[in-house]
């Protein structure tokens, strides 16, 4: 019996964070610095390339259908 409880305790003991978990543990909890600018600096906006602009807005459009599309189908079936 006394065998198996000191197992247990090992098992138990060995179960438990080590130190550099503890530590990995702590830099995760930290707050980060926000990634987004100050707000008395406003990000500056940059004209994008305008075929690869149009060539998005296209596919932003083409997929807002196609998912409009499913989603009528779905209703129309139901």
């Amino acid at each position: 019996s006394t065998r198996t409880r000191s197992c247990m305790r090992r098992r138990s003991q060995s179960s438990r964070p080590t130190s550099s978990a503890r530590r990995a543990r702590t830099r995760t909890s930290r707050p980060r610095p926000a990634p987004t600018p100050t707000p008395s600096a406003p990000p500056r906006p940059q004209p994008p390339a305008p075929a690869a602009s149009a060539s998005a807005a296209a596919a932003a459009a083409a997929r807002r259908g196609a998912a409009r599309g499913r989603l009528t189908l779905r209703a129309a079936r139901s």
